[in-house]
C-alpha cells in the first residue's frame, strides 16, 4: 500500500491533505484515484488509513478511517552524531540512519573534518528532503530531525542530556557494542567521526563528557558506515532489529 508524509498543519479532525510533490507522487507516480486507500504518516506519530476524495496534481484530500500511534518505531531514542561528510557520503548517511530509525541526527564538524561547514548548511534542506522519503520508504510514523550542522564541543554539551553515550573510535580494541547493555535506557547519543576520525583529544574529552569507547570491529570502516553499523548494533541490543 502506497505511503506519503502529510504535514501535521494538514491533518484535520476528520480529513487529511497532501500537497506539492506528495500530492504529484500520488496523481501521476502512483496514480491514484477517487476511492482509493491511502496510508500517511505525520511525521509526529501518526499513521493515517485513508480514503481519497478529491485529487489533482497540486491536492489530495483524504477522509481519515483510521489512525495508528507509534507503528514501525525503536522503544530508545536514539540520536546520531555524524561528523559532516562530502558529497553523496552524508546523503547515504541521512537515509540509511532514518530507515533504521533513528529519532535525531546531528550533523558535526570537528579538527579532521574535511567538508566546509557552508557547504554542510546549505545542504540542511536536501537532508530533510532525504528524512522524509526515507520516512515513506520504511513506513515509519516519527520523522527524525537534522539539526544544524554544529561543532563536536556542541555535541559534548548534549551527552548530558541521553542516558548512554557511545563513540565509535578506531583506536578502541576492546570494548564493542556487545559489551554494552543499552536496555535500561530510554535515549542514546552515538557519534562517529568524519573522514579523518577523531583526535586523542577529541576522544579525550568525549571521555570526559562520559563517553563510552566501542570497537566496530578489526577493519577501519569509513565513516558513513561505521554510523550505520552502530546504529544497527545498538537497535539489535536493544531488540528492535
Amino acid at each position: 500500500m502506497p505511503y506519503f508524509y502529510c504535514e501535521p498543519k494538514n491533518v484535520k479532525s476528520r480529513t487529511l491533505l497532501l500537497v506539492g510533490d506528495e500530492a504529484h507522487h500520488a496523481a501521476n507516480v502512483t496514480r491514484h484515484a477517487i476511492g482509493d486507500t491511502i496510508y500517511a504518516s505525520d511525521g509526529k506519530g501518526m499513521v493515517y488509513e485513508a480514503r481519497i476524495g478529491r485529487i489533482s496534481d497540486s491536492m489530495v484530500e483524504a477522509t481519515i478511517m483510521k489512525r495508528r500511534r507509534r507503528q514501525n518505531e525503536p522503544v530508545c531514542s536514539i540520536a546520531v552524531a555524524q561528523g559532516v561528510l562530502k558529497g553523496s557520503r552524508m546523503d547515504y548517511a541521512v537515509e540509511k540512519l532514518t530507515e533504521l530509525g533513528v529519532r535525531k541526527i546531528i550533523p558535526f564538524t570537528s579538527t579532521r573534518s574535511t567538508a566546509d561547514p557552508a557547504e554542510g548548511a546549505e545542504k540542511l534542506s536536501r537532508w530533510r528532503r532525504i528524512t522524509v522519503a526515507a520516512l515513506k520508504q520504511s513506513e515509519r510514523s516519527l520523522l527524525p530531525s537534522v539539526s544544524q550542522v554544529v561543532r563536536f564541543e556542541d555535541v559534548l554539551k548534549l551527552a548530558r542530556k541521553h542516558d548512554l553515550f557511545l563513540l565509535a573510535w578506531e583506536g578502541e580494541k576492546k570494548e564493542r557494542v556487545a559489551h554494552v547493555d543499552p536496555r535500561g535506557a530510554s535515549s542514546i547519543l552515538a557519534a562517529v567521526g568524519p573522514e579523518g576520525g577523531f583526535t586523542d583529544e577529541e576522544v579525550e574529552e568525549a571521555e570526559r563528557a562520559g563517553a563510552r569507547l566501542l570497537s566496530l570491529g578489526h577493519t577501519k570502516l569509513r565513516s558513513e558506515t561505521a554510523s550505520v553499523v552502530l546504529s544497527t548494533l545498538i537497535l539489535e541490543r536493544m531488540g528492535d532489529i
